[in-house]
């Protein structure tokens, strides 16, 4: 018994060297088929690279899914009984493939089966096999485009044929099946296929069929071998698109444990994979499988990419209303709405007293646009970048910092759309004290009165709607008001609120207050505004009441 493998190469061909001279160490014949579109001095330097006695199959140029892929791998197998007439048996492989198993317990199986053809080979109802393809159409319609390279000719070209109910007759006598490309066959069902008297016609049909090199040497093996064995010994997973599973460096102990003897996708960049899979002299399978099981490890990728992951939003896919309650936010997080007019070093009082991260609110038009500061995991606090996608960026803003409850500051005019998206998570605890802002226009160095009074009446307008949006009943966040005169008078009870709110803790004693913005103009703002018909009769209040827990609001209420 002497196994020969054969490699289909294209790309990463410092891989596919490394590969082949492992597999030639192990005393295997191996045979190598670069595809014709790779840059000649590339293909001399990987032959360069490997022992002279390994072989290279005539070049073919390769397409996805094109007949052409049948033609490299018979013309290697051609190739292979030309120079070795001893070979028994033919592994096909990728150049993205590494042993997961020793080449001694290969040998051994394939001794212990001799005239066995391992080959996946189902019949088209067998509808498990194929994930995001065609079925029968595979074989009754024709493709003479390719679905790589004219994907909008291809569709079209379908989508004709079935309209014109168009039905290309297979040959006679010919069942088509379908299976993993990566077989390993014997010698004399190979040689069988190629001498086939109808060899020409069966070619001429797969040739106009879509990806042959699932069907044809899969649907020949059963009018010639002696005995098959369904089932591929290279393993090669695929995911719910179709598309194949790609391995990492964290897959090796996983793949070790699988009972195939080869493994692809190996991403080209996997360099314990590569050093713990080629080095035979350190090769140990283990004895009791170890690492996550594949299918979990598949399932669980499948799921993060159909649905993300709760909190996260996903770069390779915008959100839409199917995945709606998958886009929440990953934890809990607070906003302040006026608390840093009345507190001025509020962030830094609670920062020192709790732990969270007090950042500057990704929604604020007031932010740098020359040097924007840059959040944990590079995202950027930009109004004009979280207008962009303001789910999206706010999601994936808690995400980085969904240990830490995070604090945003914000005022009453960051703009209303981002309150509409706040008020629908759950995760969200908004603490507004209603009027702030006349702190501020107070502090400010504003002379003119008219254009006070226009700042106050925006300013009081989008108060009033954000109230109204935060106490409307599907708000699902947490909405907690406090009046500027409450405050003013009793600071502790908000400062406590917003304390335990983030540590989680009951806190009822607070000492070391923080200081209160105090204003020698905030009574004659009030009054200025109240003369010019401002609706806010009840705030002359603050400027006369009395604080009774902190001595600093003294200079508040100045008479």
């Amino acid at each position: 018994m002497k196994l020969a493998i054969a490699i289909l190469a294209n790309t990463h061909l410092n891989r596919v060297a490394a590969l082949t001279r492992y597999l030639h160490a192990q005393g295997l014949v191996v045979c190598v088929h670069v595809d014709a579109k790779v840059d000649d001095a590339a293909y001399r330097d990987l032959r360069a690279s490997v022992p002279n006695d390994v072989l290279f199959a005539n070049r073919v140029e390769c397409g996805w899914g094109e007949f052409s892929l049948v033609k490299a791998e018979i013309v290697m197998c051609q190739t292979i009984f030309l120079a070795h007439p001893d070979v028994t048996h033919v592994q096909l492989i990728s150049g993205d493939t590494l042993p997961i198993q020793s080449t001694q317990d290969l040998l051994d199986f394939l001794a212990d089966n001799p005239n066995t053809d391992f080959i996946e080979s189902f019949t088209l109802a067998d509808n498990n096999w194929i994930a995001g393809g065609l079925g029968i159409e595979r074989f009754t319609l024709y493709f003479p485009f390719s679905w790589k390279r004219q994907r909008l000719v291809f569709d079209l070209w379908v989508s004709v044929q079935r309209k014109l109910g168009f039905k290309r007759q297979l040959p006679k006598g010919l069942q088509p099946y379908i299976g993993s490309q990566w077989w390993c066959l014997t010698r004399s069902t190979i040689e069988r296929i190629l001498s086939d008297p109808r060899k020409e016609e069966y070619d001429r049909f797969f040739n106009r069929s879509w990806i042959a090199d699932e069907s044809y040497f899969q649907s020949l093996v059963r009018k010639h071998s002696a005995k098959i064995d369904s089932r591929s010994l290279v393993l090669s997973r695929f995911d719910h698109q179709g598309k194949p599973v790609v391995f990492y460096d964290d897959h090796l102990d996983t793949l070790r444990a699988q009972p195939q003897f080869f493994a692809r996708k190996i991403w080209p960049g996997a360099q314990g994979l590569y050093r713990g899979l080629l080095e035979a002299a350190t090769y140990v399978r283990p004895a009791t499988p170890t690492g996550q099981s594949l299918s979990d490890m598949i399932s669980k990728a499948t799921s993060r990419r159909k649905v993300g992951r709760k909190g996260l939003q996903m770069q390779s896919r915008a959100p839409n209303k199917w995945y709606e309650p998958y886009v929440v936010t990953a934890a809990p997080y607070s906003v302040h709405m006026g608390v840093s007019s009345v507190f001025p070093n509020i962030d830094e009082w609670l920062s020192q007293r709790t732990g969270s991260t007090i950042k500057a609110s990704p929604f604020a038009d007031c932010l740098p646009s020359d040097q924007p500061p840059v959040a944990k995991g590079g995202i950027v606090l930009s109004d004009m970048v979280a207008g962009v996608s303001v789910r999206c960026h706010l999601t994936n803003l808690i995400w980085q910092y969904r240990d830490d409850h995070p604090v945003f500051p914000m005022s009453v005019d960051d703009g209303f759309k981002y309150h509409k998206l706040i008020a629908t998570d759950k995760n969200a605890t908004i603490y507004l004290i209603e009027n702030a802002w006349l702190l501020d226009l107070a502090t400010s160095d504003i002379n003119n009165p008219d254009y006070l009074c226009r700042e106050a009446q925006k300013k009081l307008e989008w108060e009033k709607r954000i109230i109204w949006l935060y106490e409307n009943t599907e708000t699902r966040a947490t909405f907690i008001k406090h009046q500027l005169d409450e405050v003013l008078r009793n600071p502790q009870d908000i400062l406590g609120q917003l304390q335990s709110n983030i540590a989680r803790t009951d806190i009822r004693k607070l000492i070391d207050l923080p200081q209160l913005q105090t204003s020698e103009r905030l009574r004659e703002t009030i009054q200025t505004l109240k003369n010019r018909g401002l609706g806010i009769q009840d705030m002359l209040e603050v400027s006369v009441a009395q604080p009774v827990h902190h001595p600093i609001l003294a200079k508040v209420s100045d008479d």
